[in-house]
């Protein structure tokens, strides 16, 4: 499996004892999860499933643009990145830039529907550029749990698809032990800690 982690690099500080930085740059694509819904009130969890070292320093190099199937939906505005543990398994322990937010349903421009199946998935999210248009490429056919189309061409720029853990060993509900994977032109990413 190719990961994503192409698109985000860890510098490490000259000065002795310091952590690295984890800088998350345009084009990285990641999910958003709908956590909790009161009224008009949406707080999603939004995810770079890309594995670093554990870290207090994240850096994000641009804005947040959220889509879905139909093209763009809004931006995300004031998200705090930070270095959650997500995982250990076979692989080690597993660090990935996480944010919550909270904003109102009304500033973006269709609803967003959750994938039960695939831990409330409900839309992706790219790394832009501050005063561009996001730009990603197309992806080849493929079954999809969820697929995004950021420029809204029928062409999706990425996927989340699901398939059975061959251990049924996944940590995280629904129980329902199924793998979770985002994929892009740059490559596939696990979203969920699976395996032993």
């Amino acid at each position: 499996m190719r990961w994503l982690g192409a698109m985000v690099l860890i510098s490490t500080w000259a000065a002795a004892g310091e952590k690295p930085t984890l800088e998350v740059n345009v084009g990285t694509v990641g999910v958003v999860s709908v956590t909790k819904q009161v009224g008009d009130a949406l707080t999603l969890k939004v995810v770079f499933p890309v594995s670093g070292a554990e870290t207090d320093r994240v850096t994000l190099h641009g804005r947040l643009v959220l889509f879905d199937g139909a093209g763009e939906l809004g931006e995300v505005k004031n998200a705090k990145l930070a270095v959650r543990f997500w995982c250990e398994n076979d692989g080690g322990q597993q660090y990935r830039p996480e944010a919550t937010v909270t904003l109102s349903a009304k500033t973006l421009k269709r609803a967003l529907v959750p994938v039960k199946a695939a831990q409330s998935i409900a839309a992706f999210v790219v790394v832009a550029p501050e005063k561009q248009a996001p730009s990603l490429s197309a992806l080849p056919a493929g079954a999809a749990a969820l697929s995004g189309d950021l420029d809204g061409d029928g062409k999706p720029e990425a996927r989340v698809s699901t398939a059975p853990d061959e251990a049924n060993n996944c940590d995280g509900l629904p129980k329902n032990n199924l793998t979770i994977t985002l994929t892009t032109a740059a490559g596939s990413s696990a979203l969920r800690c699976c395996g032993p």
